[in-house]
């Protein structure tokens, strides 16, 4: 088994490593590196799917209705009867209103707290993220960390075909990953379905979501699939997930090239009143799309 290069995310990067960028195929030791950035990015959207969630217009005008009407219920006899500058020196008006912003306090959390209920379809994506790694990865990722560090894919088996090891060596080609200071930042997988490609997942350390590198990963994805139509002769479609609230995702798809196909709705009451949908968006590559 190879000795497990770790993504530190909760560290900052050694300084005394070289300020190099690389991008290489999935290498065994850079299995458990590549899921812990995968589970980041996971639960950073489930992240934004609350903040969408607190910040839409629905919830604010919510919350100012249920503020502007229990103020009005418990202090609006005050204000009938005695002047607000002298409210300020009347100590059951100091109290009353005390209460009542606690009151509204409280409500608010209640709110949060229920539309918070709604997002924990993402968070059991994490978890079937760290059961399931060949829908995310496209490999068994535990099997493939238990590999030789120097498995290669032209190994064969004696009667002519790709031996398991080289059979998974080969899928790992289908993940990238960049690393800077000689630690895994960010990594995206991809997956070969006769003539499209799928991104099948995608991880960034946090504090380089804005910095340009998934803009990277999007190329290499863009190179995969042009590497195929060239050889192939043929017209490939590249297809990735989407969440509609995922604005600055949506936006770097739109700028490599990708196009949203279709959307459908969650089948969450509440999330399909809020306007969350899960997007599929695409790119083509090769002959066919160069002549349109």
């Amino acid at each position: 088994m190879a000795v497990q290069k770790e993504a530190r995310l909760d560290q900052p990067l050694p300084s005394e490593a070289k300020p190099t960028i690389t991008s290489t195929a999935l290498t065994p030791d850079l299995a458990s590196a590549v899921m812990n950035l995968t589970l980041e990015t996971k639960l950073s959207r489930q992240s934004g799917l609350n903040s969408y969630l607190f910040k839409d217009v629905k919830t604010v005008g919510l919350l100012v209705v249920i503020a502007a009407s229990v103020l009005r219920y418990r202090l609006a006899d005050y204000f009938e009867h005695v002047h607000w500058r002298l409210l300020l020196k009347n100590t059951h008006f100091i109290s009353d209103l005390l209460q009542t912003v606690l009151f509204i306090i409280t409500i608010s959390a209640g709110v949060f707290v229920f539309l918070a209920r709604y997002t924990e379809i993402l968070k059991e994506e994490v978890e079937d993220v760290k059961n399931n790694t060949p829908k995310y990865f496209g490999l068994d990722l535990k099997q493939f960390a238990q590999l030789p560090q120097d498995v290669k894919d032209s190994k064969y088996n004696e009667k002519g075909k790709l031996s398991d090891l080289a059979e998974l060596a080969a899928l790992a080609s289908y993940v990238q990953v960049v690393q800077y200071r000689d630690v895994p930042i960010a990594s995206i997988a991809i997956a070969r379905d006769e003539a499209s490609l799928r991104i099948l997942s995608y991880g960034i350390r946090r504090i380089y979501v804005k910095s340009g590198i998934m803009s990277d990963l999007l190329l290499w994805v863009k190179f995969k699939a042009n590497t195929i139509a060239k050889n192939e002769k043929s017209k490939v479609d590249v297809t990735v997930d989407m969440y509609s609230f995922e604005n600055f995702d949506r936006k770097l798809l739109a700028s490599a090239g990708y196009s949203k196909v279709s959307d459908e709705k969650l089948g969450i009451w509440v999330l399909d009143l809020y306007g969350v949908r899960k997007e599929t968006w695409k790119l083509s590559v090769g002959d066919a799309s160069e002549q349109s």
